[in-house]
């Protein structure tokens, strides 16, 4: 997640107030995540985790159960993690990310702008 789709998600300037790189999840998973606020209680959030064959299988039944209003085309699979609109979860392989976009009205758009664009970056 780079400063722009931050602030293009959240409508004003941002700062970087957290990144981590390759935290051990477990035998075979890494996790890594950023965090940038704007004013208030603006925020956007993403974490993102290398997983196993058989955790990737868990994540994407658990996708499997949610809303995907909107969603399609966007990743292997990606699901609504609640009916706010507030968290997308989205696949790539055994890729998994989140994104969080809080304290803005409508995140809808702009969180599928921001996963759009992580999802471009994944390798």
């Amino acid at each position: 997640l780079t400063k722009q789709d931050a602030v293009a998600a959240l409508g004003e300037d941002v700062t970087q107030s957290e990144s981590t790189s390759g935290l051990p999840m477990g035998p075979g998973m890494t996790a890594s995540s950023c965090e940038y606020v704007g004013s208030g209680y603006h925020r956007i959030h993403l974490t993102l985790i290398r997983l196993s064959p058989d955790a990737a299988a868990m994540y994407r039944a658990m996708c499997a159960e949610m809303g995907k209003e909107g969603l399609a085309g966007l990743g292997d699979m990606s699901c609504w993690y609640n009916n706010d609109h507030e968290e997308l979860h989205v696949m790539k392989g055994t890729t998994f990310f989140s994104i969080e976009l809080g304290g803005i009205k409508n995140p809808t758009e702009p969180i599928k702008a921001a996963a759009k664009s992580v999802f471009a970056r994944l390798k």
